[in-house]
């Protein structure tokens, strides 16, 4: 099993070898959501990139969520005209997608409910919350405000309500008894596999924080500490991202352990600004001289990745890191060097392979790619990071920079609905298939390649 860290490096690889941009991390099934340019379509699209490297499976948009769930978790789903029918003939509202052959199903009158792939109730327990099916089970929390387990069958896993339970994660739940205020933890068939501690986060990572008379240490997945010393002395510990975690002091010092026990400097610094580990290095922050504030990011060796320091830096996002030099804007790589020649004057951190940008000089905003190119699209003012292949920007009109206009922009630079509109409020970004727009106090909705669904 890859270590996260590994999993990072391995990202970097992917993105370079097939030339893609990724949207998720690597879930449980070892696969990951990724945005890659279609030569068929020939235009840039959603896609399901596994470990080894290699692209299951290449959309011909975005992924709704159903097919989220089918293409990265390998769960069985209806298709859409099934759906419709099962909504129609049971009367319900919305069903969301179906994990082990169950889905939860909302009707008319707001109630939740489990369903199978028949349309049939699994259960007729009166529960006031459910989660999503995930190693046979289900977290409910039922009228009486107490939790327990369903099973596939409909029946509760657990003979005694719980008076706390979080959803299962690694195979592994974190639970709480009625009469008690200690946390332990159980499997599958709801035996008890851990001690009781007075805290237990959820596993990360493979490794559960726990508390326990003031001390910390980390479960592995065995349920047996995993640091050789319980740590005690800090205020704040983060759980493991990276194969590293966070742990804070009240005087603000901070230092990363590693899953050995060792830490990853020979002392705790003090630092204004310290975050976990993300894309394989930490932000961290520090006082100047003259009481400014600079920033850096530490390997995972504890070296420092940049020769330089900078005014401002944003943690690393698709593997690269929005930094500020004086006042001017660039982006740092995972080698420590700067990604373009000249800064910019405004910029934001890349999304979906792309980053909106201002350059020195120029009103407009524009887009680069990781090479720091400039890419060719449709002129327009402001922008917004894409989302879903999606940007919200603000347009002219005839040259008119005082009327605010809107549309969207595509991933290959075209203008997504063919006229641009005017909105009071802030038009919705595309987190979801289809939007809906107000325009001039009527409602209209679109779907990803900008077709009015209001006319079907």
């Amino acid at each position: 099993m890859n270590t996260e860290l590994e999993l990072v490096q391995l990202k970097r690889l992917i993105e370079q070898d097939l030339n893609i941009s990724f949207e998720t991390d690597f879930n449980e099934d070892r696969k990951a959501l990724c945005w890659k340019f279609n030569p068929e379509l020939g235009y840039t699209s959603q896609a399901v990139v596994n470990s080894s490297g290699t692209i299951v499976h290449h959309s011909n948009s975005c992924y709704n969520m159903y097919e989220r769930a089918f293409y990265l978790h390998d769960e069985t789903q209806l298709t859409d005209l099934e759906i419709q029918r099962m909504k129609q003939k049971e009367g319900f509202e919305n069903i969301q997608p179906f994990y082990n052959g169950i889905a939860i199903a909302l009707d008319k009158n707001r109630q939740q409910f489990f369903i199978d792939m028949n349309g049939r109730r699994v259960s007729s327990s009166n529960f006031s919350k459910l989660h999503r099916f995930r190693h046979g089970l289900a977290l409910v929390k039922l009228s009486t405000q107490q939790f327990n387990y369903l099973k596939s069958d409909g029946s509760l896993l657990l003979k005694d309500h719980l008076h706390y339970a979080e959803e299962f994660s690694c195979g592994l739940a974190v639970v709480m008894d009625s009469n008690s205020t200690s946390k332990y933890i159980i499997d599958p068939s709801g035996a008890k596999v851990s001690e009781l501690y007075d805290d237990i986060e959820s596993f990360s990572e493979g490794k559960a924080l726990v508390l326990h008379n003031k001390e910390r240490n980390f479960l592995d997945l065995n349920c047996n500490p995993m640091l050789p010393e319980w740590i005690s002395g800090y205020t704040k510990v983060a759980s493991f991202a990276s194969d590293r975690c966070r742990m804070n002091r009240k005087s603000g010092r901070v230092n990363y352990v590693q899953e050995n026990g060792q830490f990853l400097w020979d002392y705790d610094r003090k630092l204004i600004a310290a975050e976990d580990f993300i894309g394989g290095f930490a932000l961290l922050g520090d006082n100047t001289s003259d009481g400014g504030k600079k920033y850096n990011f530490t390997k995972p060796n504890g070296d420092w990745l940049s020769q330089k320091w900078f005014r401002f830096a944003k943690s690393f996002q698709e593997g690269i890191a929005l930094v500020q030099t004086l006042h001017r804007f660039n982006y740092l790589d995972h080698e420590g060097k700067l990604l373009l020649n000249k800064a910019l004057l405004a910029a934001e951190s890349f999304s979906n392979g792309l980053a909106a940008v201002k350059f020195i000089g120029k009103s407009r905003t524009y887009f680069i790619n990781k090479k720091g190119e400039q890419v060719k699209h449709e002129p327009v003012l402001d922008a917004q990071n894409f989302i879903n292949g999606r940007s919200l920007v603000l347009v002219s009109k005839n040259g008119n920079t005082k009327e605010k206009l809107y549309n969207y922009l595509t991933l290959d630079g075209k203008y997504l609905l063919k006229d641009h509109f005017s909105s009071r409020n802030l038009p919705q970004q595309f987190t979801e298939p289809s939007i809906t727009i107000n325009k001039d106090g009527n409602s209209f909705r679109y779907n990803w390649f900008g077709e009015d669904l209001s006319k079907v």
